[in-house]
């Protein structure tokens, strides 16, 4: 059971990985945009300014308890995607409480976006929200038992 739960926690991984990598390869383009650092460009430029408008009209129709101007919003997308990336990683090369440092990071700063923004119902962030919790846990039942000699 051990060794299932310590490979399933390695997919697990593997997977945190490739997602937090689109993350920031998607949030950090944006939010260089949005801060006037430089233009976004091209078809991609046009579809990623177009979420850029999507973002825009969600901030101005929920502003959150904390209101995060649009560099805001995207520099703490860059950040979150910035700490799974490394939760990953250390995750994968065997430091497993950094590991559950950045991920958890990752999961707190989540929750704490979905909690300001107030959103009530089920939808796809509901259930990715759910599932980085669930794969924090996961991560965490692997190190602890790790931890224990099994």
């Amino acid at each position: 059971m051990v060794k299932l739960l310590r490979i399933l926690a390695t997919i697990i991984a593997i997977i945190l990985f490739i997602y937090a990598l689109l993350r920031v390869i998607g949030a950090v383009p944006l939010f260089g945009h949005v801060a006037g650092w430089w233009t976004l460009e091209g078809e991609i430029g046009a579809q990623m300014v177009e979420g850029v408008d999507k973002v825009r009209a969600f901030l101005a129709d929920s502003p959150g308890v904390v209101t995060l101007s649009l560099p805001a919003y995207f520099a703490t997308s860059a950040l979150m995607g910035v700490a799974l990336l490394l939760g990953s990683i250390a995750w994968l090369i065997k430091r497993r409480v950094a590991g559950l440092w950045g991920v958890g990071a990752y999961v707190l700063i989540w929750a704490a976006m979905f909690a300001n923004y107030g959103v009530g119902e089920a939808n796809s962030k509901t259930l990715s929200l759910a599932a980085s919790a669930i794969a924090w846990v996961v991560l965490l039942l692997a190190w602890r038992a790790e931890q224990r000699g099994h």
